[in-house]
């Protein structure tokens, strides 16, 4: 996303970007929280994260309600990855590919705290 300058282009790997996640059980509730470094985190993301968390773990365990994600606020991170045409102006429109890594960062990280749960 860069710092809204229409030519700033960058290609490859600048900054590595990772995700962490927290995962909160008390025997009737969890709640799984994941903090992404990303400028922040679009709603089309989130909606895909726990999209694809209900077809690996059913439609009723990770929900709207009980995962949360979060930005730290980079300007290393990709743009072209909202939904919103006002934050991907600078990168000229969505991308395919933009949203992708932040997706599979979460489900890997979300995934993780699933087995450490569980073992």
């Amino acid at each position: 996303m860069g710092y809204a300058m229409a030519n700033q282009r960058t290609k490859g790997i600048h900054f590595r970007l990772r995700s962490r996640a927290y995962a909160f059980d008390d025997g009737n509730k969890r709640v799984v929280f994941v903090n992404v470094d990303a400028c922040m985190v679009m709603q089309g993301v989130k909606l895909t994260v726990i999209q694809r968390l209900g077809d690996i773990f059913g439609p009723d365990m990770y929900t709207n309600d009980n995962v949360l994600l979060s930005g730290i606020h980079t300007h290393a991170g990709p743009g072209g990855f909202s939904w919103y045409t006002l934050y991907d102006i600078t990168t000229y429109g969505y991308a395919l590919v933009s949203p992708s890594p932040a997706v599979t960062g979460c489900l890997f990280v979300v995934l993780c705290c699933f087995v450490t749960i569980h073992t």
